[in-house]
C-alpha cells in the first residue's frame, strides 16, 4: 500500500505542476496579418463538411486558402463539398489522392500544394469560432516558433460523450504543461500549425508513416528534436476547435487504441516513461480502492491518497474548463474518477495487441 500511495502522491505533485504551468500560459491574444493555407483531409465526411465550410466562411482573417484533400471517399463527400462551397468567398482548392492513401498522404499532398508558408491543419468534423485562424497565426508572429497546437474540446450530451469531454480537458492541461516545460508529449492534428519550410526540411512524415495516426504528436517530436524550444501551446479560447465525441463504447475504444498506437512508434524516453507512469497511477488507484474496501490497517492512508488524487484532478479539470469556457458536471467527474482506471488499463494493454478498423480500413 505504501508503494501505491507513493505513486499517487507523486501524481498529485505532477498535477500541481500541470496546473501551475497551465495558469502561467495566459494564451495568445494579439493578432497578426499573416496568411496561411488550411489543409483539410477527409474521407467519408459528407455529414460533417457543410458545417466545417460554414465555420471557415465565418473566419475574420483576410487572406487564407483552404485545401480539401479527398482520401478515397466512398460516399458522396465530394459532391456535398462542391455544393456547399458555392457562394463562399474564401479561396479554396479541391484535391484527391490517386494511388497513395491515408491521412498523412492526404496532408502531404495538401501541404506540397499550399501557397503559403504557414500551414494549419484541422479535421472535417471540426467546428471553430470566427477568430480561430487569427489566434493560431498570432503564435507565428514570433519567428522562433515552428509549430503551435491549440485547444481541442469535445461536444455531446450522452454519458459516454461527457466522459470523453472530461478526458480531453485533462489532456489539454497536460499538453500545455509539457510544452511549457520543454518536454512536449502531446498534440492534436485537429488544431495544429507549422511552417511549410520546416515540414520540408524534416521530410514531412518520413519515418513515422507506418501507422495511420501520428501526423500530430510524432511530427511534433521530429520538430522538437531538430528545433528544441520552438513549439507553443495556444490556450486562447478563440483558438479552440470543437468536435463531436464518439457515441458508442466500441468507437471510443477504437479511437483510443488508434491514438495509443502512436506510443509504440514514439521511442522518446520521456514519452515512454510518462505512459508507463500513467499506467502505474491507474493501477495504484485500484489497489488503494481495494485496500479501503477491505478495511486493512493502512486503509486510512489509502483513503487519504485517493481523496488527494480526487481533489487534484478535479481542480485541474475546473481550471482548464474555466479558461476554455466548457461546462462539466460534478457527477460526471465522480463517475469518471471511478471508471477511468479500468478504461485506461484496458487501453494501455489493448493498444499493443490485435487489430482495429478506422475509416473503413483495417490496421494492426
Amino acid at each position: 500500500m505504501l508503494v501505491a500511495s507513493g505513486i499517487v502522491i507523486f501524481w498529485v505533485l505532477l498535477i500541481a505542476l500541470i496546473i501551475f504551468s497551465w495558469d502561467r500560459g495566459r494564451g495568445v491574444t494579439n493578432t497578426s496579418q499573416l496568411s496561411c493555407s488550411v489543409v483539410v483531409p477527409y474521407r467519408n465526411e459528407a455529414a460533417n463538411l457543410p458545417a466545417l465550410v460554414r465555420a471557415i466562411q465565418g473566419q475574420k482573417l483576410e487572406r487564407f486558402e483552404v485545401i480539401f484533400v479527398n482520401d478515397h471517399s466512398t460516399d458522396n463527400s465530394e459532391k456535398v463539398l462542391l455544393k456547399t462551397l458555392k457562394g463562399t468567398d474564401f479561396s479554396y482548392r479541391l484535391l484527391s489522392l490517386t494511388e497513395a492513401e491515408g491521412k498523412k498522404a492526404a496532408l502531404t499532398l495538401g501541404i506540397v500544394k499550399a501557397s503559403y508558408d504557414l500551414i494549419i491543419t484541422t479535421d472535417a468534423d471540426c467546428q471553430m469560432e470566427s477568430r480561430w485562424l487569427e489566434s493560431m497565426l498570432s503564435c507565428f508572429a514570433d519567428d522562433q516558433v515552428n509549430l503551435a497546437t491549440g485547444p481541442v474540446c469535445l461536444s455531446g450530451q450522452q454519458m459516454i460523450q461527457r466522459f470523453q469531454r472530461l478526458e480531453m480537458l485533462a489532456l489539454m492541461g497536460a499538453t500545455a504543461a509539457t510544452i511549457k516545460l520543454g518536454k512536449p508529449t502531446m498534440a492534436n492534428g485537429a488544431n495544429l500549425g507549422f511552417r511549410k519550410a520546416v515540414f520540408k526540411e524534416l521530410n514531412g512524415y518520413e519515418g513515422i508513416d507506418a501507422i495511420p495516426s501520428g501526423d500530430d504528436e510524432l511530427f511534433m517530436q521530429k520538430v522538437q528534436r531538430k528545433f528544441p524550444g520552438s513549439i507553443r501551446f495556444n490556450k486562447d479560447v478563440k483558438a479552440k476547435v470543437t468536435t463531436m465525441a464518439e457515441t458508442s463504447l466500441h468507437e471510443m475504444i477504437t479511437q483510443k487504441r488508434r491514438w495509443a498506437g502512436k506510443w509504440k512508434v514514439n521511442k522518446r524516453w520521456s514519452t515512454v516513461m510518462l505512459a508507463l507512469f500513467v499506467f502505474a497511477v491507474n493501477l495504484a488507484q485500484l489497489v488503494l480502492a481495494a485496500d479501503v474496501i477491505a478495511n486493512t490497517f493502512n486503509a486510512w492512508l489509502s483513503l487519504l491518497s485517493l481523496l488527494l488524487k480526487f481533489m487534484a484532478e478535479l481542480f485541474l479539470i475546473l481550471q482548464v474548463r474555466f479558461d476554455l469556457r466548457e461546462r462539466i458536471r460534478l457527477s460526471d467527474f465522480m463517475f469518471s474518477f471511478i471508471f477511468y482506471p479500468f478504461y485506461a488499463l484496458f487501453i494501455g494493454l489493448a493498444a499493443n495487441f490485435g487489430s482495429y478498423k478506422w475509416k473503413g480500413r483495417k490496421y494492426s
